[in-house]
């Protein structure tokens, strides 16, 4: 990581703490798979910060080395008492120290090459985008009726306006994708829904026939990262994220994602007045040749045609089931937004993919309902 700034040392006061050595330049071969015990003992830090800063966060970088000596010579103090100052601040630093890696981010192979497998990123972006209607993303403002997100994101796509629908292409990579597949499949069980909207209690039945499970925070940490990204939300308003397998004949009928009742006091997960799931993200974890596409019932194309969302590896797409508790018209804040209505459709080839539902405010994770809870690790492998 860069480092060409170095001040002029100054007189201090007490002897200046050793920098520890620098680490070897990260490369973008994949880590090899760590203990995900190990990283549940990490459970207590803030929501929201990344694997990679909790990893670092007591440890001062060179850069923060260097500045506060600037920063005493400027300021006069000791060093140990601006290092622990610095050290509060430390999510500071690593935002900063994670920008600049993901800036100065070394590219495997000759430059040619490099610029020769973007190119063909971005052309196959471009065909995969052709498959769908394509709205101006500057027609999308934050009126306070939704959830906004980041539609600067590398691949965000409208396809639809008023309701908005995104897709986002490559969101995940073909080898998270793998990955995550090979870390559901072995414990995938029958899906349930739930008897009535906003019931607590849930069962099997033929309207979902799906299979599914879902993924501990701790072993998700990069993916839930992302997905943050893209949204401009907090990880700490996001459900346990849940992995559904489709069979051959496997569906999903006709349904909503977020819960009838709107919570104006909030509800016993999330204490957020007018609370509900507003943001749906899913991720297709491979390519599907026949059947199995998105559906939204009420959604309907220039055409005239029903919009559908067509199972690619690594595409991921965004709607908004519920109303934000900011919405200007009060009687709809928290309520769900009928015009999302969708299905799954009966599957051909099988079909993996990720869900990551949002709410409306950060979620008590320790009083999650049991059917929204992770309690049992599915692999060491940490993604």
């Amino acid at each position: 990581k860069p480092s060409s700034f170095a001040p002029r040392p100054f007189a201090a006061t007490e002897p200046w703490p050793t920098a520890p050595p620098a680490a070897p330049t990260p490369t973008p071969t994949a880590a090899p798979p760590c203990s995900a015990r190990a990283v549940a003992a990490r459970r207590g830090m803030p929501c929201g910060t990344s694997m990679r800063a909790r990893s670092r966060v007591s440890t001062p970088s060179s850069a923060m080395i260097a500045s506060t000596n600037f920063m005493q010579g400027r300021c006069g103090g000791a060093p140990s008492a601006i290092l622990r100052c610095a050290r509060s601040m430390a999510w500071l630093w690593t935002m900063f120290d994670e920008a600049c890696w993901e800036l100065h981010r070394p590219v495997p192979g000759d430059g040619a090459a490099a610029a020769a497998a973007a190119a063909d990123r971005r052309a196959e972006r471009r065909r995969r985008g052709a498959e769908y209607p394509s709205f101006p993303l500057a027609d999308y403002a934050d009126d306070g009726s939704f959830w906004h997100i980041n539609v600067d994101f590398p691949g965000v796509q409208a396809v639809h306006k008023d309701p908005w629908v995104f897709v986002v292409h490559d969101l995940l990579s073909a080898e998270q994708c793998d990955a995550l597949v090979a870390k559901a499949a072995p414990h995938v069980e029958r899906s349930r829904y739930g008897l009535h909207d906003d019931s607590s209690e849930f069962e099997a039945g033929d309207e979902r026939t799906s299979s599914d499970v879902r993924v501990p925070y701790e072993e998700v940490p990069g993916i839930q990262a992302t997905v943050s990204t893209l949204l401009n939300m907090d990880e700490c308003h996001f459900e346990p994220a849940k992995i559904i397998r489709y069979q051959g004949g496997d569906r999903f009928g006709l349904h909503h994602d977020s819960m009838a009742s709107s919570y104006e006091q909030g509800c016993c997960d999330c204490p957020t007045s007018f609370s509900n799931r507003v943001v749906t993200t899913f991720v297709y974890l491979n390519d599907v040749a026949t059947g199995g596409a998105t559906r939204f019932e009420a959604l309907r194309l220039a055409d005239g045609r029903v919009l559908r969302i067509r199972p690619r590896k690594g595409m991921g797409c965004i709607h908004f089931p519920a109303y934000m508790h900011t919405a200007p018209d009060f009687d709809s804040r928290g309520r769900r937004d009928e015009r999302v209505i969708h299905e799954g459709m009966p599957a051909v080839d099988e079909k993996y993919l990720l869900t990551q539902w949002c709410w409306t405010g950060p979620l008590l994770r320790e009083q999650l309902d049991e059917d929204f809870r992770a309690d049992k690790f599915l692999s060491d492998v940490i993604l």
